[in-house]
């Protein structure tokens, strides 16, 4: 994780950096190079503490899709989805945090160019699996379930397939039937076995029995 803290601050360079970096130019090739490493490295060390820190990695573990993600990522993501106060300054409260508050945590991580990603990751992350557009896109009448939309929202294309993310690995969900026939959507990996077992009860029923 620290690599990736030093690789992160040398590619959406904060004005710290810059300003760091220009003490090695009074040297010239392998010695600058050493140099100009140095200072990202002691940057990541000294700039990146407490929620800076956290947000920061967050953003790494977020710029990937691949699962299970490492353990270095149960932290951040802890914190970037859960804010913890205290009532009276004694009780810890811990709860999901809003939208504009995911923001604003992953903002405290001084990599300005990648505001984009921050917002993408902010409304995205973890709602593009089977599970969840099961549960946020379905339409209800009357306490009832009648449908579930097959169109993927925007806020997973935009997240999954923005540029600072790495999809190696990733299958998105795929819909198995239609939505005026009991349509849902399941995991890439189970869709043929689940597309056989639809299309047997749709023949069976008639769209009524489930």
């Amino acid at each position: 994780m620290k690599q990736s803290l030093i690789y992160l601050l040398s590619l959406f360079a904060f004005p710290a950096l810059a300003s760091a970096e220009k003490s090695c130019e009074a040297h010239t090739g392998e010695t600058r190079r050493i140099c100009e490493e140095g200072v990202r490295k002691s940057l990541a060390e000294n700039l990146l503490m407490g929620e800076t820190k956290f947000a920061c990695e967050a953003l790494i573990c977020l710029s990937s899709l691949k699962l299970p993600r490492p353990n270095e990522c149960t932290e951040p993501l802890f914190h970037f989805f859960f804010k913890t106060t205290k009532i009276l300054g004694l009780i810890p409260i811990t709860r999901l945090r809003t939208e504009p508050e995911k923001i604003s945590f992953l903002s405290k991580c001084p990599a300005a160019s990648m505001a984009s990603f921050i917002r993408a990751a902010a409304r995205g992350a973890d709602r593009c699996t089977a599970d969840k557009l099961n549960g946020d896109l379905a339409v209800w009448e009357n306490g009832n379930l009648i449908a579930i939309r097959s169109g993927m929202p925007e806020y997973c294309t935009t997240y999954v397939h923005h540029e600072y993310v790495d999809r190696t690995g990733y299958l998105a969900p795929r819909y198995v039937g239609s939505p005026d026939c009991k349509g849902y959507w399941v995991e890439a990996a189970h869709y043929d076995q689940a597309v056989v077992a639809y299309n047997a009860k749709r023949e069976s029923c008639m769209c009524l029995c489930w």
